[in-house]
């Protein structure tokens, strides 16, 4: 995306290197109050929430016209990501307490691991349907529908607990 973002701002190298620290200085500022927030929400209406918010942004950077938009933008995908990403670090330390370490590399592996797959989806995108065609509107299918499976195992999870609680099912 960077090539295509050169040249449709025309900005150089320097300034889309820029978007990095954006989306770090986002998520930076985001894990403060996501570890707050985690203590009156729960951890899954948080991941929730960060995926809706994460996909709306992913749908507006589709309409910047400047590489302002494309910083504000960073900053929003970065913010929204520590809302997806502390309350997943603190729900597996808590299940495996002995071996936190391990399961930390095993988080930050799928979330890199994720990111190094779907940039170069988003480039192709990018590239094939080309930047104002393209909105990124199939990506925000996809996140609903992705978000609306995660609603219903949230659904089933709290129906079999229920179900676990009068005694009716035995695991």
């Amino acid at each position: 995306m960077a090539a295509e973002w050169q040249q449709l701002f025309n900005v150089n190298k320097a300034q889309i290197g820029q978007l990095m620290f954006f989306i770090l200085a986002g998520t930076g500022f985001s894990m403060y109050l996501s570890g707050k927030l985690q203590e009156k929400i729960a951890p899954h209406w948080m991941i929730l929430a960060g995926n809706f918010l994460c996909a709306l942004s992913i749908g507006l950077v589709g309409y910047a016209t400047s590489i302002t938009h494309v910083y504000i933008w960073a900053f929003a995908e970065g913010f929204f990501c520590g809302f997806v990403y502390i309350p997943c670090l603190t729900i597996y330390q808590k299940l495996f307490p002995q071996k936190k370490g391990l399961i930390t590399g095993i988080i930050n592996l799928t979330f890199g691991g994720s990111s190094a797959i779907m940039s170069p989806v988003f480039s192709f995108l990018l590239v094939s349907k080309g930047y104002n065609q393209c909105r990124f509107l199939k990506l925000l299918k996809i996140n609903f529908l992705l978000n609306i499976k995660y609603l219903c195992y949230i659904w089933f999870m709290n129906f079999f607990d229920k179900l676990n609680k009068k005694g009716e099912i035995k695991c």
